[in-house]
């Protein structure tokens, strides 16, 4: 996509998240963050939660938390409190 000049949009990094996620590869996963941090989208509900995603599913609970606590507070809704819980879960 960079070598076409396609915009970057928070629906094109929700959707390759969870892809990444799916096919294993953390790396581009970690790419694609530091692509999101770069142009903006940090504070995307729908971005955050899939970097939660991918971190959770690499064991790297710690980045998971950063993430959430980092979200706005007043973006913090019931959907992502019970993400949480579910990630939490499954660790402790």
């Amino acid at each position: 996509m960079q070598f076409l000049d396609v915009k970057l949009d928070y629906a094109i990094f929700a959707s390759i998240l969870p892809a990444c996620t799916t096919m294993g590869v953390l790396e581009e996963g970690i790419e694609i963050h530091k692509r999101v941090v770069k142009n903006g989208f940090t504070s995307n509900v729908m971005v955050v939660n899939a970097l939660i995603y991918i971190y959770e599913k690499y064991g790297s609970i710690e980045k998971e938390y950063e993430l959430f606590d980092k979200m706005h507070a007043c973006r913090h809704n019931f959907e992502d409190y019970n993400d949480r819980r579910i990630c939490t879960r499954w660790v402790f």
